[in-house]
């Protein structure tokens, strides 16, 4: 049984899709400090109440610059230097990260980095030199899934040893279950944010061609962003019965929503949400070609979702009224959707995953 040890971590920004993993976290490493900063690059993510108000949590000021590009943490370097294990974020664009590394290294203190195994354009990115030279410098690295430990192990076999797999999870095993004794749903979900690249306008075109021969069903929206004033608009010009919540963090409330919908949608790349969308048991319709975030292993087309064209609304309305006329046997593979992510995409298993890491 490992001994609990001083530990620190740092990050950009905890949002509040971390609260239970946090929670969980805190609970079984007591000796663990997390020191965070009160927004990410993109500044619309925010560390959540409840991460701050944690007798964890040290708040830390962060400095970005260079058109929000690079940044700069203040942290406690005392903590962070004095510490028997560092856990970082993976990412190159924090220079503060560079010099803890740096200097824990030379003091033979283990350091682990936690994040994506590549850049979002992939492992041909101009930046992976620079990546690697910093996954060079821990001791262990933590990864999201077991498809990108695969991948990086494959590319460079010698990182093999050192490196770990906290599976990247929104919900406790307890939290996911699928709806018993209600009606067929009718309605489609969008959860995420409401920014160009998610695609949220061309769902919007999808849904209106959808509605004009499903007219009782509606589209929810939840998320925030920079397209939110003007999506409106569109759905307004468009006759969409379109519902926007904006940002919803209550679990009871977003299984709601979840309740009463066909399926959840991706318009462009996917992230988190399909693991949330399967937790309810709600299959998930997918862009094809997009540079999704690595959660897209726990896509099984046909079974728990569909793909359709990228870019093109005709084939996403297609997949919408495929989906549709599912909808009365939706009950009958729910559960074996929410088995198949709470195997796998549960907090515990994130928790198992980053504590092995720690300890190694």
């Amino acid at each position: 049984m490992r001994t609990t040890s001083r530990s620190v971590l740092t990050q950009v920004a905890i949002a509040d899709y971390r609260d239970s993993f946090v929670r969980l976290l805190t609970e079984t490493e007591p000796g663990l400090q997390i020191q965070v900063g009160e927004c990410y690059f993109e500044a619309s993510v925010r560390t959540s109440a409840a991460v701050r108000v944690s007798p964890a949590t040290r708040t830390v000021r962060n400095h970005f610059f260079a058109g929000r590009r690079l940044c700069w943490q203040s942290l406690n370097w005392r903590a962070v230097f004095g510490s028997d294990v560092l856990v970082g974020e993976l990412n190159p664009r924090i220079l503060s990260t560079w010099v803890a590394l740096a200097v824990r290294r030379l003091l033979g203190k283990r350091s682990v980095l936690w994040g994506h195994a590549w850049a979002r354009s992939g492992p041909d990115s101009r930046t992976e030199p620079v990546r690697h030279l910093m996954r060079r410098m821990a001791n262990g690295l933590l990864l999201y899934t077991h498809q990108q430990r695969a991948e990086l192990v494959d590319r460079y076999p010698d990182l093999g040893p050192s490196c770990f797999v906290a599976p990247n999870s929104l919900y406790l095993e307890s939290d996911m279950s699928p709806f018993e004794n209600l009606p067929a749903p009718s309605d489609f979900i969008y959860v995420g944010r409401l920014v160009k690249s998610k695609k949220v306008e061309l769902l919007i075109r999808a849904f209106s061609l959808f509605s004009a021969k499903t007219p009782l069903s509606t589209l929810h929206l939840v998320g925030d962003g920079e397209e939110s004033e003007a999506l409106r608009d569109l759905a307004s010009s468009l006759g969409c019965n379109a519902i926007f919540h904006g940002h919803v963090s209550d679990r009871s409330r977003l299984r709601e929503l979840y309740s009463r919908s066909v399926s959840s949608v991706s318009p462009g790349y996917v992230g988190l949400s399909i693991t949330q969308s399967f937790s309810f048991g709600v299959p998930m319709i997918i862009s094809r070609d997009e540079p999704h975030s690595p959660e897209i292993e726990a896509f099984k087309d046909g079974m728990n979702g569909s793909f359709f064209s990228t870019d093109d609304a005709e084939d996403l309305r297609l997949k919408m009224t495929h989906w549709y006329d599912q909808r009365a046997i939706l009950g009958s593979l729910s559960p074996s959707i929410v088995e198949h992510c709470k195997r796998t995409y549960s907090v515990e298993r994130m928790v198992e995953g980053f504590r092995e890491a720690m300890g190694a």
